[in-house]
Order: structure tokens, then C-alpha cells, then sequence
């Protein structure tokens, strides 16, 4: 994913501002649930495109201060659609 927007206006904004409306609402409140438990979590989705299916993974991990609060949450998603029409490709030879 490309930034669209300075790094400097990622800082103490909400994740809706950065993401669209479909993966904020495929998120289910996993920033909300990270924030809460302190740990990490890892989720795959898929969201229709004018392209087709693509299935994404996100890894939602909390950032903690020295009061072992967090203060923000990191957030990686990535594109696995080649990787999944590839295993599919693998499942039916075999």
C-alpha cells in the first residue's frame, strides 16, 4: 500500500483517515481489541474489487509506553491474492 498522505499526518490520527471504508469495516474492531488485550492480532479478509476477490492479511500489534500503556497501534496489511491463486492452483493437482 502507498502513502497517500505526508508520514507526519499518520501521527495521533484515527486508522478510518488512512483506510478505506471497506478494510476499516472488514477490520471488525481489531484495533479496538488490540488496544484492550495488549497483544497482537492477525486476521485474513477478502474485498471485492472492479478487478475481482483479493484477500489481505493485517497484523494489528500494540505499541506500549514505559507504563506499559498503549499509545498506539501498528498495522501492517498485505496483498496475498497471488499466494492464494497459487495454493489453489497447488490444491487441485494434487
Amino acid at each position: 500500500m502507498k502513502l497517500i498522505k505526508s508520514p507526519e499526518i499518520y501521527k495521533s490520527n484515527h486508522y478510518s483517515e488512512f483506510f478505506t471504508k471497506e478494510i476499516c469495516y472488514a477490520s471488525g474492531g481489531t484495533v479496538e481489541k488490540v488496544v484492550n488485550t495488549k497483544t497482537a492480532v492477525f486476521q485474513e479478509f477478502q474485498l471485492f474489487s472492479k478487478g475481482g476477490v483479493r484477500s489481505y492479511t493485517s497484523s494489528n500489534f500494540p505499541l506500549l509506553n514505559w507504563n506499559n500503556n498503549v499509545y498506539a497501534v501498528g498495522s501492517v496489511i498485505t496483498d496475498i491474492t497471488e499466494r492464494k491463486k497459487a495454493e489453489e492452483v497447488l490444491n487441485q493437482t494434487n
